[in-house]
C-alpha cells in the first residue's frame, strides 16, 4: 500500500484476503507502524524528487515573469506546485497511542514494567 496500491491490490499481491489487510490496519500495531514508516519514507523520496526539480521550477517562473507574451497557466501552476512542495516540510503523523488494556496481557505487563518509576534510594530495602 505504501507503493500506492489499494488495500485490495495489496492483498492480492500478498496472497491474502482483503479483509486481512483491513484487520491488520485496525488491530496490528506492528503493521500500523510499518505502514506509517513506509509512507514516511515514500513521502521523503517524493520530496527529494521535488527538490531536484525546484531549480527548474524557479527558472520556469522566472522565464514566465520575464516573457510579456507568456500565458501558459498550466506551466505556471505546475512550477508553483513544485516550489510549494519543495519548501514544505514533510508531514508528521504521530503513531496511534498504545492503549494497554487493548494489548495481550503479557505484552501490557512488559510495557507497564518498562515505564515504572525507579524507586528512590531511601525506598530500597536495606541490605545485610
Amino acid at each position: 500500500m505504501s507503493a500506492g496500491y489499494s488495500p485490495e491490490k495489496a492483498a492480492e499481491l500478498a496472497g491474502v484476503n482483503p479483509m486481512m489487510i483491513d484487520l491488520w490496519r485496525r488491530n496490528e500495531i506492528a503493521f500500523q507502524r510499518a505502514l506509517l514508516d513506509t509512507h514516511y519514507v515514500r513521502a521523503i523520496q517524493l520530496r527529494e524528487k521535488a527538490l531536484a526539480l525546484a531549480d527548474r521550477a524557479f527558472q520556469t517562473l522566472s522565464d514566465l515573469l520575464d516573457d510579456p507574451k507568456a500565458s501558459p497557466s498550466v506551466r505556471l501552476k505546475a512550477a508553483t506546485f513544485i516550489v510549494q512542495t519543495a519548501i514544505a516540510p514533510p508531514r508528521f503523523q504521530p503513531a496511534k497511542p498504545i492503549v494497554l488494556s487493548e494489548l495481550p496481557p503479557d505484552l501490557a505487563r512488559e510495557i507497564a514494567e518498562l515505564h515504572k518509576e525507579p524507586r528512590a534510594e531511601k525506598d530500597k530495602p536495606a541490605q545485610g
